[in-house]
């Protein structure tokens, strides 16, 4: 499995380029680090290319690094039920800097990204209600 994961990890890393920061296997899941300028691209990419389809968003949370510059990381969880593999995306951010939101990719967002706002004030720019 963890053979199967690199490989996909090396093949979203050349189809992605720059916006993967990094990428590693762990505990059976492929974990991306991306841009906050790259997360729809990536999000779309792992989404519709026919090597991820990582269609389903599990879910969406933050954890909160008050020692760095970018002191949250946000971490989304994705599940592909076609090839039966997991995928973690996660983007820095700091407490001024919004995300963009994915809901435009991902219906469910909508209710992920409220709860990360309203536990961790995380902004997500183009979210269509974060109340």
């Amino acid at each position: 499995m963890d053979d199967m994961l690199n490989d996909l990890g090396d093949y979203i890393a050349g189809k992605a380029g720059e916006v993967v920061i990094a990428w590693e296997v762990l505990f059976g899941e492929l974990s991306i680090v991306t841009t906050r300028d790259g997360l729809n691209s990536l999000m779309k990419l792992l989404r519709d290319d026919s090597n991820c389809l990582l269609k389903v968003l599990v879910d969406i949370t933050a954890t909160d690094y008050p020692e760095r510059v970018e002191r949250f990381e946000i971490v989304y969880n994705l599940l592909s039920l076609s090839h039966n593999h997991r995928a973690r995306v996660k983007v820095l951010t700091d407490e001024n800097t919004p995300v963009p939101s994915i809901v435009p990719l991902f219906s469910a967002a909508g209710w992920f990204e409220r709860e990360v706002w309203d536990m961790f004030g995380i902004f997500f720019s183009g979210h269509p209600d974060l109340r």
